[in-house]
This record gives C-alpha cells, sequence and structure tokens, in this order.
C-alpha cells in the first residue's frame, strides 16, 4: 500500500484554491451581469382575419411568442340543446380528443405530441359553444 501511494501526487483535501478568482462574486441577484444586455425588440399583436373556401372563418393573432395557441370554436353549446339531446354538449367535450373511427386515442395524443403539444389539448363546453384548444411549439 505504501508503494502506490508514493506514486499518487500530493494533494491536500482540505484546502481549496480558485485557479481564477470569481469575477461574479461582489454582484446580487438583483443586478444583470450581461455587459450589454440586448434591449427587447418589442412588437405590437397583429391581427389578421381570412376565410377559407368552405366557409370557416379564421382569426389569428400574432404575439411575437415561443408558442402558439390554437383554438377551434363551434357554435354548439348546452343554449342549443333541446330534451330530447339534453346534456350532448358536455358528453361532445368529455370525448375530445379521443378515438374517432380514423384515429385511435394514441395515434391522436402522439400527432399532438409531434406537433409539439404536451398535455396542453383542452375542450371546455360551455353555454354558447365548445372550445377547442391547444398550445404548440411556433416553430
Amino acid at each position: 500500500v505504501e508503494a502506490v501511494m508514493k506514486e499518487l501526487p500530493a494533494f491536500n483535501f482540505y484546502e481549496i484554491k480558485e485557479p481564477v478568482p470569481n469575477p461574479y462574486q461582489a454582484s446580487t441577484l438583483d443586478r444583470s451581469i450581461l455587459l450589454d444586455p440586448p434591449s427587447p425588440a418589442l412588437a405590437a399583436p397583429k391581427t389578421e382575419f381570412s376565410k377559407l373556401e368552405n366557409g370557416l372563418k379564421i382569426v389569428s393573432v400574432d404575439k411575437q411568442g415561443l408558442t402558439a395557441r390554437l383554438g377551434l370554436y363551434v357554435n354548439a353549446g348546452s343554449r342549443f340543446e333541446t330534451s330530447a339531446n339534453f346534456g350532448v354538449s358536455h358528453m361532445v367535450s368529455m370525448m375530445s380528443y379521443a378515438s374517432t373511427a380514423h384515429l385511435s386515442h394514441l395515434r391522436t395524443v402522439k400527432t399532438l405530441e409531434q406537433l409539439g403539444a404536451h398535455g396542453t389539448a383542452t375542450c371546455k363546453a360551455g353555454r354558447e359553444e365548445i372550445v377547442y384548444k391547444v398550445d404548440v411549439m411556433r416553430e
């Protein structure tokens, strides 16, 4: 053991030496350490209205963020229910993003995840409309 210990370099475990002094030692967390902080380029949100060939109206608002929120508003809330179809808007919102005739639930979830939506797809049934929302990455 002594022969092996002689081959090891001398090292003092209790002595801490800083090879380069810390330049931020006197800095507090309320002060920026950037030398030339970039000024933010603020832009007002742009609103655009368009209409597809099938009559679907689209409103888009560009807020210059990292994520995009897509919403589909369907004019079919509980206000339009009758006694024959009472509760159908709630049932539709509960079945949202589930399996369909063409897509399984797993395929729907995987498609949303590939678009960047991770657990942010929601559906809400209100009095006037049913709202499908999903948050995805902008790119």
